[in-house]
């Protein structure tokens, strides 16, 4: 239990530093931030990143179940986020090649595949969580 909870830790802590970076180079993201709030939503999210922590460390079980349902989540969130383009005039297709291959609609996304390592991060850390869970949950072996 104890690997598992460190390494949902680190997997919180890899998307955390991963969505500053998005923040901190994603000048696509700044710049239509006013029309969808992408941007606030990411400091959220990174903040809600950094919350989950500490709710691991304090309470493992309730953090890593919280963990997985927040990691299913942003797994959905950044799926939907493709439909999101249309508000700034791209297609769907444009947002994804954008988001998740680097470039769309002929612009280049500054941060690279960052959102690819996001949404890799947020499926390990749904798998962890509900691994945790089923650990955590299991009975105890007499002594």
């Amino acid at each position: 239990m104890a690997a598992l909870k460190n390494a949902v830790i680190i997997l919180l802590a890899l998307a955390t530093i991963t969505s500053l970076y998005i923040l901190a180079v994603d000048t696509v993201l700044w710049e239509f931030n006013p029309r969808n709030g992408h941007a606030y939503a990411l400091i959220a999210f990174t903040v809600i990143n950094l919350l989950l922590i500490g709710a691991v460390l304090a309470k493992p079980r309730t953090g890593l179940t919280i963990t997985a349902l927040w990691g299913t989540l942003q797994i959905l969130l950044l799926i939907a986020d493709v439909a999101t383009g249309l508000g700034i005039g791209a297609t769907p297709t444009e947002s994804a090649a954008y988001l998740f291959l680097g470039e769309g609609a002929g612009v280049r996304n500054p941060s690279g595949y960052a959102v690819d390592i996001l949404l890799i991060l947020y499926i390990a850390l749904a798998i962890a969580g509900l691994r945790g869970r089923k650990t955590s949950s299991a009975p105890s072996a007499p002594k």
